[in-house]
């Protein structure tokens, strides 16, 4: 069933929603999911709770896209939805439509461009003890799947150095590690504090709505993650990390103290008397971009690319 609204699209399959304990909330931008909602399907027909799955486009506007995503979805056996929208509203508007959508008591956001590393990925988010105490649990994410392609080394040297780590080591910051290609939350506690919509540019959307909710409720991270196969190759994450300027100023602003924990702040805040900030910039891209570089180099000089933009 077909719906349009608003500058929306809204599709069906047409499958009575019983009662639903998870909601898998799929954004994507550009990436096909359809492999991922295959392999989410086939896990969710062996569990014995309801779950649907709802996919948003947020504004893709590529016709392939759409009938790939329209045709696994109707072909999907248990509830499903995909809702197209004609322009980009953000990574964090996308997720609130979404969450509006959902029908199930927990909700598990995870990005089009992910696929689960564990063959009972939906089983061992719904047995898992943490889910019971918390309001907030987060799989984590890895690079076990994802593209050894030459042009994705240094994405993925920055994920495994800085991004994906032991259980023990994201729960001591728990909101910090809070990357929302993975993870699962209660659906009253996600209605009571959505995403921030102010945040429209690349990032830090996922951390300050983990900031909000570790105020009050229990957040912890567990093992479960998914691999991430949209790697970037240098110029993209240039790119990203130059437009990522304006949310790193909310969170500066929103969240003071847990922003002072971030080597980015205090990167950021020695750079900000240096005179010659744009040709460091130039620089520091270049070195970034300069393949016969030890790789720890390159992360180094990337890092302070994203410092004397912040």
């Amino acid at each position: 069933m077909m719906m349009p609204l608003d500058g929306r699209t809204i599709v069906t399959n047409g499958i009575a929603k019983s009662p639903v304990r998870l909601s898998i909330l799929i954004p994507c931008l550009h990436d096909n999911p359809c492999r991922l909602i295959e392999i989410l399907a086939e896990q969710a027909r062996r569990c014995s709770e309801g779950i649907e799955i709802i996919v948003i486009d947020d504004g893709s506007n590529d016709q392939a896209l759409t009938d790939a995503i329209d045709k696994a979805i109707m072909a999907l056996p248990i509830p499903g939805t995909f809702i197209r929208l004609e322009r980009n509203g953000g990574r964090a508007a996308a997720r609130n439509i979404l969450a509006q959508f959902a029908a199930g008591d927990q909700l598990l956001f995870i990005d089009a461009d992910t696929l689960p590393d564990n063959p009972n990925f939906l089983q061992t988010y719904i047995e898992h003890p943490a889910v019971a105490r918390s309001a907030m649990v987060i799989g984590g994410f890895s690079i076990l799947q994802s593209p050894e392609d030459p042009q994705y080394r240094l994405h993925r040297h920055m994920s495994s150095s800085l991004d994906c780590l032991s259980v023990e080591a994201r729960n001591q910051q728990p909101w910090k590690y809070a990357f929302g290609s993975n993870i699962l939350v209660r659906r009253d506690v996600m209605m009571e504090h959505p995403f921030d919509a102010r945040y429209t540019g690349w990032g830090w959307e996922d951390q300050e709505w983990a900031i909000r909710i570790a105020h009050k409720w229990h957040v912890e991270h567990i093992d479960n993650s998914v691999s991430h196969l949209g790697l970037d190759d240098v110029q993209t994450l240039l790119r990203k990390y130059a437009s990522s300027g304006e949310n790193f100023r909310f969170m500066v602003i929103d969240h003071p103290d847990e922003v002072k924990q971030y080597p980015a702040y205090r990167a950021s805040r020695l750079l900000r008397f240096i005179p010659v900030r744009g040709a460091l910039r130039a620089f520091a891209a270049r070195i970034a971009r300069a393949e016969w570089m030890p790789l720890d180099t390159r992360t180094f000089a990337m890092r302070a690319f994203r410092a004397l933009h912040y």
